[in-house]
């Protein structure tokens, strides 16, 4: 049996000084096979991988993203829309047969391993928070580990705020993925 693995923020393709060199790679190209490399190696055909947005930049994205998942390791690949990703209404159209893929549009954000996955930190109360204070004010009322997001490209994957856990995933040099006990 396998794990389940979350991910996010890789921005394979994005070819940006904060993405590429302050991740330690000389080159985009380098950059995206370094994380494809540590998928290869890191996740088994009977894993379930949550990826919290933000996988693919540039122009060819349907293609890669379509190429990607056909040909990498996962048993069940839930994938939640990022702000850089791919229109998910056109991936669809392209994904392969008999493979587990699970696409949730951009604030959808899916109750998966009893934890709400969204790319963004979550709305709650309806107040967008984009950074720990922000999340801070709120953070009592939670359940401890509720949340799983990526797009801060903080370089902490955890952090605790009173009794509440927000678990950041993503932004590293080689796509880490977050291994997180069953909430549910």
């Amino acid at each position: 049996m396998g794990v389940v693995l979350y991910s996010s923020d890789w921005h394979l393709g994005h070819d940006k000084y904060f993405i590429v060199a302050e991740r330690g790679h000389a080159s985009l190209a380098a950059h995206d096979e370094a994380i494809l490399q540590h998928w290869r190696t890191s996740v088994t055909s009977a894993d379930e991988l949550v990826f919290a947005g933000d996988m693919l930049m540039g122009l060819d994205k349907l293609n890669r993203a379509a190429a990607l998942l056909m040909s990498m390791p996962y048993r069940t690949f839930h994938w939640i829309q990022g702000n850089h990703d791919p229109r998910f209404d056109n991936l669809k159209r392209m994904l392969p047969k008999g493979r587990d893929i699970r696409l949730y549009p951009m604030g959808t954000n899916p109750l998966i391993q009893g934890r709400t996955v969204s790319h963004f930190p979550p709305d709650l109360l309806g107040v967008r928070f984009n950074d720990q204070r922000d999340f801070g004010r709120y953070a009592p009322k939670l359940t401890p580990g509720q949340f799983v997001h990526g797009h801060t490209h903080s370089k902490s994957p955890g952090s605790t705020i009173g009794e509440s856990v927000l678990h950041h995933v993503g932004w590293d040099a080689h796509g880490a993925f977050l291994v997180l006990p069953d909430a549910s």
